[in-house]
């Protein structure tokens, strides 16, 4: 789910494991609430946590119940009938959650959630429905936009890391690629991806990968536009001068997609590891991968300062990407150095809205 604008906010609902206790299986959810919360289905169309406590009560004409699922005592009261599409609205009443709270939500039938209004301090906040995922179908918003958000606080999520650029003969090239603590200057309490390596070819490309598919949304042999918002960490100053390039200003970060799958592939006769799909190099992009920017942070190099520091890129391809015939495509994220040093980049989310092109007539 997300809001409206240019910087939409995005709400993520996730299902992730199930456990069994006295007999009933509960289902660990995250987002839903302002905590995560093992709930299950009980009578009357509620959901109860495992003490017992009602969480909602998701029957048309049920009688106001009391709860916190907004991380304040509220008063909810589900509506007296469905609408014809059988969506069903709850209100909620201000009660002492006048400044941050739920004014109303809408569950649509064999989906959940589809839209949750929320009082701020700064107004009304309104999260509608992207895209979901039921007993292993997607269902698709309205607007056809599907919103891939990836926070690796929670791991992986899906995304595989890489190396290309090299020759495999090289020594010392310190390839890392793990997800690990943020540094404490940045947020040691949570996790990040790191991917490390020392650029011995002066073209050293590190990068990660993850398959969209049908089950997320794509249609077969359709063509889409791609955007990306990727935060990260970096301790690479700017304007800083090294061996072959800035630490910072020489390092670009790249993003794409395509529907072949990016590898990193040992050349016919050569010992150079190269990529599978067309990147660019360096400053200059490719057919499958753009250029988003630089990894400097801001800090100026005079300063010696080389702690980490959190760095924003939004980047949207020029051109539709196809899938292929099983409705699937693969995006790249990733780091073409001229920077012959160590670079330690920490990747902290990687948002990507996908949505349909209008295809030119005649095609």
């Amino acid at each position: 789910m997300q809001t409206k604008g240019s910087d939409p906010e995005i709400l993520n609902i996730e299902v992730l494991r199930s456990r069994v206790r006295d007999g009933k299986t509960y289902f660990l959810i995250t987002g839903y609430g302002v905590e995560d919360e093992w709930v299950r289905r009980g009578d009357g169309g509620a959901l109860v946590r495992e003490d017992g406590v009602e969480v909602a009560r998701l029957v048309p004409g049920a009688a106001a119940y009391r709860t916190k699922l907004s991380g304040c005592l509220q008063t909810a009261l589900p509506g007296a009938e469905a609408s014809a599409a059988g969506a069903l609205a709850v209100r909620y009443a201000a009660d002492d959650c006048r400044d941050v709270g739920f004014t109303e939500e809408v569950y649509g039938p064999e989906i959940g959630l589809v839209r949750r209004a929320v009082t701020t301090f700064a107004g009304e906040k309104v999260f509608e429905l992207v895209s979901a995922h039921v007993d292993g179908a997607s269902v698709v918003g309205m607007s056809g936009e599907i919103v891939l958000d990836s926070r690796f606080s929670r791991g992986s999520t899906g995304w595989l890391p890489g190396f290309a650029d090299y020759d495999r003969r090289s020594q010392d090239l310190r390839m890392v690629a793990d997800v690990r603590a943020l540094p404490d200057e940045v947020d040691g309490n949570r996790t990040g991806f790191y991917l490390q390596s020392m650029n011995r070819s002066d073209d050293l490309f590190m990068f990660l990968k993850k398959e969209v598919t049908e089950a997320d949304g794509l249609a077969p042999d359709s063509s889409y536009l791609v955007s990306f918002d990727i935060r990260f960490a970096s301790n690479a100053p700017t304007g800083c001068v090294g061996v072959g390039g800035s630490p910072g200003d020489g390092v670009y970060l790249k993003a794409g997609a395509s529907a072949d799958e990016p590898l990193a592939l040992l050349g016919a006769g050569s010992p150079e590891i190269q990529m599978s799909v067309d990147k660019g190099a360096q400053a200059n992009g490719g057919r499958d991968a753009g250029v988003v920017g630089t990894i400097a942070n801001g800090s100026p190099c005079e300063s010696l300062d080389w702690r980490y520091k959190r760095v924003r890129k939004a980047y949207g391809l020029p051109h539709p990407v196809r899938t292929d015939s099983r409705g699937a495509l693969w995006l790249l994220v990733g780091t073409d150095s001229a920077y012959e040093g160590l670079t330690g980049l920490y990747i902290e989310s990687i948002t990507v809205r996908i949505n349909p092109a209008v295809e030119a007539a005649g095609r």
